[in-house]
């Protein structure tokens, strides 16, 4: 990136300041390492959600948003994941639900560090940007061909989920936990992980669940924590058979060859700009920049903060002089 990208810019309307910018290279510097693997292990990946409506409408982030997603068929997946520990760079951390006994969903996260850090090493690596950054990968599980069957794992996962919802964060060991558990059993015909929390677990039977169906003759692919509480975001197999690379931001981005039908299955009028559309707050790194700031006493290190001196303006005392 070049120092000018960095710059305060209004793209379509909407201001983005400077720090945004950074985050947004410093995300695309996660997926560089990301493309390096899977281009290593012939491993497929497209953008997605947001990301993927940017790429086609805005050739690059979409200028209120501030998060890069991607997705992988459920196989390619796994393999990234066999592989990443070994093949992402020192510092970098998985975090799903098979890692963290806390992580409630289905996706991968992938973040280049584990704490704030405004080393001015890291600074310089890190595109200026001392917060922690990620990049979101989401698993296309595959459909069974067979409605009724499809149907009746659904109503399993479905059942599960109202189980899982309003329950207690990390909730292990009391009497209602066990009865939870074992009634979640008795609807996957499962074994649930009795070693974590009672959420954790959960997850793990949906996972399961729609893990057993591998692409077999398969015809449609899902992201299933949509496709468990609503029953949508199911996407032909023949949408993602192919890739192509298309400009983003000052480099380039994967997409599914299907991708127009894609954006129409999951968004409808995708063409239509929506302001109010997102999952997170904006911008996601408001609760690390709050932690900073208490750090630093109230003052941001990247920030310039005036003195009180700098805001009175002295006049000279002849009064007629223009000023």
């Amino acid at each position: 990136m070049t120092n000018s990208y960095y710059e305060d810019e209004v793209r379509e309307g909407f201001y983005i300041p400077g720090m945004i910018k950074r985050s947004w290279a410093s995300q695309m510097e996660i997926l560089q390492r990301i493309t390096a693997v899977c281009e290593k292990y012939d491993i497929k990946w497209f953008a997605d959600c947001g990301t993927l409506i940017g790429a086609v409408r805005h050739h690059g982030f979409i200028p209120w948003d501030d998060d890069l997603d991607i997705c992988m068929l459920k196989e390619d997946y796994d393999r990234f994941l066999e592989i990443a520990d070994k093949e992402l760079p020192s510092g970098y951390k998985i975090l799903n639900i098979y890692r963290e006994r806390s992580y409630r969903n289905f996706l991968t996260r992938i973040v280049n560090h584990e704490v704030i850090d405004t080393n001015r090493d890291y600074l310089a690596e890190n595109h200026g940007f001392p917060y922690i950054s990620g990049i979101d990968i989401f698993p296309l599980h595959y459909l069974y061909n067979d409605e009724s069957e499809e149907n009746l794992r659904h109503e399993k996962a479905n059942r599960i989920w109202k189980l899982l919802e309003g329950y207690p964060l990390a909730s292990y060991g009391t009497a209602q936990d066990k009865k939870i558990i074992r009634e979640a059993e008795s609807i996957s015909g499962l074994e649930a992980d009795r070693t974590v929390p009672v959420d954790n677990a959960l997850y793990k039977l949906m996972d399961s669940l729609y893990s057993a169906r591998k692409n077999e003759r398969a015809e449609y692919v899902a992201l299933i924590p949509f496709w468990i509480k609503e029953k949508n975001h199911k996407f032909p197999l023949s949408i993602f058979e192919e890739t192509i690379s298309v400009p983003f931001e000052n480099g380039y981005i994967n997409l599914p060859a299907g991708y127009e039908e894609l954006l129409r299955l999951e968004y409808g009028n995708w063409e239509r700009v929506n302001r109010n559309s997102g999952l997170h707050d904006y911008p996601y790194y408001r609760e690390q920049e709050k932690m900073l700031e208490e750090h630093e006493n109230g003052r941001l290190p990247y920030m310039y903060y005036p003195d009180k001196a700098d805001m009175v303006r002295e006049y000279p005392e002849d009064k007629n002089i223009s000023i």
